[in-house]
């Protein structure tokens, strides 16, 4: 097992606690992976191509994307708002226009 797999194992083996249960888990956790070495960093976003670029092995079985950063502010608010009444991120709508909007204007 690389050490790539393992932070993925450990930190999915903590994500997605529900309400009540599962103290030790947190409601979502992200994991950043990042090749600086080219000029131009890569930012691997699921297992597909952490195998492609031989970081996981081929036989690995979770898949990155559950952790990713993509959807990692989006899903904080969407699990807080469907937990609590807070009226400062009920327009979960709201957040996925602008969600979008950066996706489309990434520099990537």
């Amino acid at each position: 097992m690389t050490n790539v797999e393992r932070y993925i194992s450990f930190l999915d083996a903590m994500n997605g606690r529900s309400p009540g249960e599962e103290d030790y888990k947190y409601e979502r956790c992200a994991l950043l992976i990042v090749d600086f070495r080219p000029e131009r960093p890569i930012l691997y976003r699921n297992s597909r191509q952490l195998k492609e670029a031989g970081i996981i092995s081929d036989s690995f079985g979770i898949e990155y994307a559950a952790l990713g950063f993509d959807t990692f502010a989006e899903d904080i608010l969407r699990i807080y708002a469907d937990r609590y009444t807070l009226e400062n991120i009920w327009d979960m709508e709201r957040v996925g226009r602008v969600i979008s909007y950066e996706r489309k204007n990434e520099r990537i």
